[in-house]
């Protein structure tokens, strides 16, 4: 019978690819010459070591979900998942993406950062009373697969918006991404990786910025209507 939070030698070894020698007297499971785990049990003649441990000489977590047991990056970047909602520096994660907002900028006028083919050196003026207020955001990867995603102001932006205080919301005047292709934007991202960008928003003199919301939308599924939005306090 098996018992929760043991797995099997074998799968934990063809997981990590890894060679193994096990201590007759005590059961130490030993990963190329290092301890990996002193708590290995032998149950109805099969062998079965902590997925703990097993996470632990890879550099990753435990995520346990009723029945699913799933290993994920270490560092706390995807501890919680179909965690949606969060406030400024906080990473959030929807099971497949992670997000965090780094830091809001407020001011008149703003020079693009990320210039690349399809986004020259380029600079956005505040018109009259306005400020530009500008989010640094953090997307990343966190599927098993090479990915793109939209950076769209417009037609496929979706749900994506700043609001106030006072109930209003504004959409984004543009974004500051390194792409890998125009119209709309376009970055990809491999497996782990993340994507650093900006979005750029118009608003009125001394308002007062209540939350953002930002629509993570595949590129291949940027016409469907399809998004994961993330919700994060900016006070």
């Amino acid at each position: 019978m098996r018992k929760r939070g043991f797995v099997p030698v074998v799968m934990g070894l063809c997981a990590i690819g890894a060679t193994a020698a096990w201590a007759a007297a005590n059961y130490t499971l030993n990963i190329n010459g290092s301890v990996v785990s002193t708590a290995a049990r032998s149950i109805n003649g099969q062998m079965y070591v902590p997925v703990k441990d097993v996470a632990k000489a890879l550099n990753m977590k435990v995520s346990v979900s009723g029945n699913s047991i799933k290993l994920l990056p270490a560092g706390g970047t995807y501890q919680v998942a179909n965690k949606l909602q969060g406030k400024l520096g906080e990473e959030l994660f929807s099971g497949k993406y992670g997000f965090k907002v780094l830091s809001v900028d407020r001011t008149k006028s703003y020079n693009y950062r990320f210039v690349n083919s399809y986004q020259r050196d380029e600079k956005l003026e505040a018109e009259g009373k306005e400020e530009l207020v500008i989010v640094n955001c953090r997307l990343k990867n966190g599927t098993s697969q090479k990915d793109e995603f939209a950076f769209s102001a417009r037609d496929y932006g979706m749900n994506t918006s700043l609001t106030d205080l006072d109930a209003q919301s504004y959409q984004p005047t543009a974004y500051d991404v390194m792409a890998d292709e125009s119209a709309p934007l376009g970055k990809y991202a491999l497996p782990g990786a993340s994507i650093n960008f900006s979005i750029i928003f118009r608003v009125p003199p001394d308002t007062k910025l209540k939350d953002l919301v930002f629509s993570t939308v595949r590129y291949a599924e940027r016409g469907d209507k399809k998004s994961t939005d993330f919700r994060v306090a900016l006070q």
